[in-house]
């Protein structure tokens, strides 16, 4: 879905760090907080706006039922997240509000106990509240994993709202489970998100290879919301000034982010001066070669560009129960692609506990149009769909474009 304003375009900071200055502190609940102190909270956005932001995140951060439960305020999701929204539409009429979504604390099956249509009911609970409150757009940030962010994605998409994405990542650009962004940006815009890009962090050093990279295979424009350097005990001051935080921001563009931001310990000066910033900048110059011309898959952890003329599959692969050491022994096969058979919602189910250990991209070779749309539903990666799987073709075209998939 288009973002309803001409890029390039402004975000706010970080709320929760510069709530602190108003009494916040970081044992406490921060929607619950939010929502008791409306004075303290419009003061900030109301200040984010006079600096010039295009949009103004809600304090929803941590609003999911199951981040919520830690307080013993589950009960209350749809409340919070619907006034927290409401709210701030209220603070700051003359710009966008995004819905913040943040990471839940669940963690998905084989590594977790969470099942993904749990997760996804946590994430579609809050986004329909957001959503009820009057939000512009889904801000899913911070995120660590991409079987999270993607479960956040399948739930959001559902409401007809442009959908933001982004991870915290290291300086080599991967998410504290092992996924890449760029793996992740593979995965998500095929999903439709609206942008897609990196929060959070140790500072702004770290982003213009990352977002470089991103830009060669991005579909979509790339959002850059980095901290303002590191924190400093005890009060929680950071590296950066207003003025480093702008200029250190120039290679950022550079490199492609036409949407931009603070995170942690960024506040109203600083969104101000990067506002110059991006005024001055000339976007027209920022310009790279595309990298559609192959087939790009990826399994999460690592994406892979194929050379459509030329797959070289493995041996159609039965699911079952004990199939890890089929997997780890085609690691020696040198093929492109694993081809999986599944012949049955249990054979996709067998697949997804096993995955992670998949060395390669995979293509899904299916009976019927449940156990398809079930493969899909659970794959964390971008997978390519057998054209000659026993179905209608319209109705696997169908199937595969609403999961990302490729059909070859």
């Amino acid at each position: 879905m288009d973002i309803p304003l001409p890029l390039p375009l402004l975000l706010d900071g970080g709320t929760g760090t510069n709530l602190l200055s108003y009494g916040f502190t970081f044992d406490q609940c921060l929607p619950q907080w939010a929502l008791e102190h409306p004075a303290q909270v419009k003061a900030l956005q109301q200040a984010y706006v006079q600096a010039g932001c295009d949009a103004v995140y809600a304090p929803t951060f941590g609003g999911s039922r199951a981040a919520l439960s830690a307080f013993g305020l589950e009960d209350r999701a749809r409340e919070l997240n619907r006034d927290l929204v409401a709210m701030t539409k209220e603070n700051a009429p003359e710009v966008l509000c995004g819905a913040s979504i943040s990471p839940t604390g669940l963690s998905l099956h084989p590594f977790g106990d969470a099942a993904i249509s749990e997760m996804k009911s946590v994430f579609s609970e809050q986004a329909a509240a957001a959503k009820e409150g009057g939000a512009d757009f889904f801000a899913i940030e911070t995120m660590t994993s991409l079987s999270e962010a993607r479960t956040a994605v399948l739930a959001c998409r559902e409401l007809d709202l442009p959908i933001f994405v982004t991870m915290a990542v290291d300086e080599e650009g991967k998410a504290p489970s092992g996924a890449s962004a760029l793996g992740c940006l593979i995965v998500l815009q095929e999903l439709g998100i609206s942008a897609f890009g990196l929060n959070c962090g140790d500072g702004p050093d770290t982003y213009p290879a990352i977002i470089e990279e991103l830009h060669s295979f991005a579909k979509v424009p790339l959002i850059a919301k980095p901290s303002a350097g590191l924190p400093h005990d005890p009060d929680f001051t950071y590296d950066r000034t207003p003025r480093q935080f702008a200029e250190d921001f120039k290679p950022i563009l550079q490199a492609g982010a036409q949407i931009a931001g603070g995170c942690c310990g960024t506040g109203p000066e600083h969104l101000a001066a990067l506002r110059e910033t991006l005024d001055r900048f000339d976007f027209s110059h920022v310009s790279r070669e595309k990298d559609y011309h192959d087939l790009v898959l990826t399994n999460g952890l690592q994406t892979f560009s194929i050379n459509a003329e030329s797959v070289d599959f493995t041996e159609p692969l039965p699911c079952t129960v004990d199939m890890a050491d089929q997997l780890l022994a085609l690691e020696e096969d040198s093929k492109d692609v694993i081809l999986l058979e599944i012949h049955s919602p249990d054979d996709a189910l067998q697949f997804a506990r096993n995955a992670h250990i998949a060395q390669l991209p995979v293509c899904f070779s299916a009976d019927d149009e449940l156990s398809l749309k079930t493969a899909l539903y659970l794959y964390q990666g971008r997978a390519l769909v057998d054209s000659q799987s026993q179905l209608d073709k319209d109705v696997l075209h169908q199937i595969a474009a609403k999961y990302g998939a490729i059909v070859f």
